[in-house]
């Protein structure tokens, strides 16, 4: 499988202004479902939720990649958003996430 197979157009959004960790998820998610990659919108982001819960996905240097295996996906995707002032996603090395995915 591509990454091409797995990022489409709708699922990538540009210049988004969040304010909490969990602005972010909820951006994603809306981009995930855009995407039609969904079966269940709140189911995903309460795997997205429970994953968080156990450590932050944040992997320092600006990047997060929260993600959840849960029944509500229809089929294996990704969504990214790039957020220019960054938002505090509790990283291990203190840095904001500017690119989320």
């Amino acid at each position: 499988m591509k990454i091409t197979d797995l990022l489409k157009k709708e699922s990538v959004e540009l210049g988004v202004h969040v304010s909490s960790k969990e602005g972010a998820i909820d951006r994603l998610v809306d981009l995930m479902d855009a995407a039609g990659r969904l079966g269940d919108k709140a189911a995903y982001k309460e795997g997205i939720l429970a994953r968080e819960a156990l450590g932050s996905t944040a992997v320092g240097d600006g990047i997060a990649i929260p993600h959840a295996k849960v029944a509500a996906v229809k089929e294996p995707g990704l969504a990214a958003i790039v957020v220019p002032d960054g938002v505090d996603y509790d990283a291990y090395d203190g840095s904001l996430s500017t690119i989320i995915l």
